[in-house]
């Protein structure tokens, strides 16, 4: 199963577009005699346009087909792209499915472009389970070529890559209506402690559909952040930090958390050098 193919006569076309991505109409390509001259363009193979029972239309390897990168794909994975090509589309950006790299190094599932042509965003669902490093050289192929990229799942619990690279977690609300962003989407806010003298705050989730999830990121109101959490200060005064967990949200609340974890790093080398009896508040006892 396929949503592009590619015709001898049109270039590509795109099954979930009313116009084939190409001023042609769906009966031009589905149950055609002779068939429409289609074929995969990941392997080659020929291919036909097919509707299925619930009307979703595409495209589908003929018989002896090769062992096809897009042939492979489940059904449920070819949805996800479906709907993350269509919310790019909403959220304002052209979006093209099934997109290969130069010298095919790289695919993506859905290629968000500016219709100016200044950024290039990959849109990547990933459903099935995958190593941290194959997933991180994956996006470093990409950005090799300029492109950058986002990883999608809406498979709960969060799968072990998620914040590896930039991603999120997607869910489906109870009406049914728009995907939402399930995890990856935050905000600085109080810690809730509820101590008035307290300072500290924590990263909060940020309420929104995905729709208005990618028009913030096509809009840079939010960027990926590799969060890293200070854990404590060497004899020597070099600062200790977690590894980096990649979350979505504002600049400015990078710049005050980044601004909080030096506040903490500065009091804890006080502390080593006596000047004070400050403590981390996770250290003190109730």
């Amino acid at each position: 199963m396929a949503f592009r193919a590619v015709h001898a006569a049109w270039g590509d076309v795109f099954a979930h577009l009313p116009d084939l991505g190409c001023g042609q109409v769906w009966e031009a390509v589905w149950k055609r005699r002779p068939p429409a001259p289609l074929t995969c363009d990941e392997c080659q193979h020929p291919m036909f346009a097919k509707v299925s029972r619930t009307g979703l239309r595409f495209f589908a390897h003929a018989p002896a087909a090769p062992n096809c990168a897009l042939a492979l794909e489940t059904l449920a994975h070819h949805m996800l792209k479906l709907e993350l090509a269509n919310a790019a589309r909403d959220a304002g950006a052209h979006a093209e499915m099934e997109v290969r790299g130069p010298d095919g190094a790289w695919r993506a599932d859905v290629l968000a472009s500016d219709p100016g042509g200044t950024w290039r965003m990959a849109l990547e669902a990933q459903l099935a389970p995958i190593a941290a490093d194959d997933i991180t050289a994956r996006t470093e192929r990409m950005g090799a070529d300029g492109v950058t990229s986002i990883w999608f799942s809406d498979r709960p619990p969060p799968p072990p890559w998620l914040g590896v690279v930039p991603s999120v977690r997607l869910a489906q609300p109870e009406d049914g209506e728009n995907l939402i962003i399930a995890s990856g989407l935050v905000k600085l806010g109080p810690c809730g402690c509820g101590d008035p003298g307290c300072r500290d705050s924590s990263w909060q989730p940020v309420p929104a559909t995905l729709v208005q999830f990618l028009g913030w990121v096509f809009a840079g109101s939010i960027v990926p952040y590799g969060e890293r959490y200070y854990i404590c200060t060497m004899p020597d005064g070099s600062p200790v930090w977690s590894d980096p967990r990649y979350i979505w949200t504002a600049p400015r609340y990078i710049a005050e958390y980044e601004d909080e974890m030096q506040r903490h790093q500065r009091r804890e080398v006080a502390l080593l050098q006596g000047r004070t009896k400050w403590m981390p508040r996770w250290k003190r006892k109730p």
